[in-house]
Formats: structure tokens, sequence, C-alpha cells
């Protein structure tokens, strides 16, 4: 789903899927980019779950930031987003949110915040009625997967089924969707794909 908004000088483009958001902020006029401008609050309300929160990022400023651990996320109303870009992979699927972008000013420890650009949003389902389209998140997903688990192997995990070379490749009904896999990193494809 995609929604965009203008209002105090910003504009707020939210494009959702069922895991992911993207969130592009365009200034429109110059009273937002004034002196001691220092960045963004990217602020996330769930509707559904009734939970409202800044979102997280890497960059923080020295200043204001206490207990500094390597991978630690930093809460955006205190540390701004510097970027005209931001991600949330933190969605839920068929979930209502409102997104919030916040212009912040002044100086790290003294910060003052501007009037934002609020845009509701849903996102969407993680099944379809007939078909269902999965993608891998990439780079973020691995970011994410370090963070969680310690940068650990999978095989190093202790909840991880001891590892198999199984030879599948194909679909299987499971709760009566049907679900394609590939359980090897390297295989050959089966002869009737190859025509």
């Amino acid at each position: 789903m995609r929604n965009r908004k203008t209002l105090n000088g910003l504009e707020t483009t939210v494009i959702t899927g069922t895991y992911g958001a993207l969130i592009s902020i365009c200034i429109k006029d110059n009273s937002v980019n004034k002196k001691n401008f220092l960045g963004f609050e990217i602020l996330r309300e769930d509707l559904t779950e009734k939970e409202r929160y800044p979102l997280k990022g890497f960059k923080y400023f020295p200043q204001s930031a206490k207990k500094l651990a390597e991978g630690q996320l930093f809460d955006t109303d205190k540390h701004p987003v510097q970027s005209f870009y931001w991600e949330d992979f933190t969605v839920k699927p068929e979930h209502d949110y409102i997104y919030s972008v916040i212009p912040i000013y002044g100086k790290p420890l003294n910060l003052e915040y501007g009037k934002g650009c609020a845009v509701p949003i849903s996102s969407e389902k993680a099944y379809g009625a007939k078909h269902s389209v999965f993608f891998n998140r990439g780079v973020a997903g691995s970011i994410a997967y370090a963070r969680r688990f310690e940068n650990r192997r999978p095989g190093q995990l202790p909840f991880v089924l001891p590892r198999r070379r199984l030879r599948i490749f194909g679909s299987r009904q499971i709760e009566g969707k049907t679900g394609c896999c590939r359980l090897r990193r390297r295989y050959r494809l089966p002869a009737f794909l190859l025509g």
C-alpha cells in the first residue's frame, strides 16, 4: 500500500508491504530547513496493537548517547535520522499504522521538535487468496539476524536442528496453502524444468 501526505513543509511518502515499510521525506519549503536543523524523528503508531514509539537507527550523538555497545540502536527522537529515506523492517501483516516525520532542531543535549507530517497506512496480508509471493530482505535481514543472534552461524545456535543434506525441491501443502522451498545451496534443476 502507498500513501503520501504534505503538511508543515514536509512531503512524506510511505510504502508498505507485508513485513516492511519504506519512508521517503521531501522538504517542500524553507519552514523546515532552518538554522540548527539536525534531522528527523520518525514516530510509528501501531493502531492495531495500540503501541507508539520512535523508530531506531544506528547513528547517534556522542554527547547524549549512554552505554554504547556494538550494534546498539538509538531512538530517533533523541538521535534524529539524517537521511531523506528510512526503512522499518518490524512491520507486521494486516496492521494499521501512522508514521509521523518530525523535524528536530537545536543541539544534541537541547533538542527542539518542529511540526511534523503524519501518514496513515496499512500493511499487506501475509497470504493471498490464491497466490503469495515472498522476497528476501537482503542486507537489512542480514543485519537484523547478526544483531539478534550475536552474529553466530545457524549451526551454532542451540535451537537449530542438525544439518542434513536434503534432496527435496518442490512444493508442499501446509494448512491448505502451497509453498515452494529450496533446501540446498547448490542444486540442479529437475529435468522437467529445463525443457
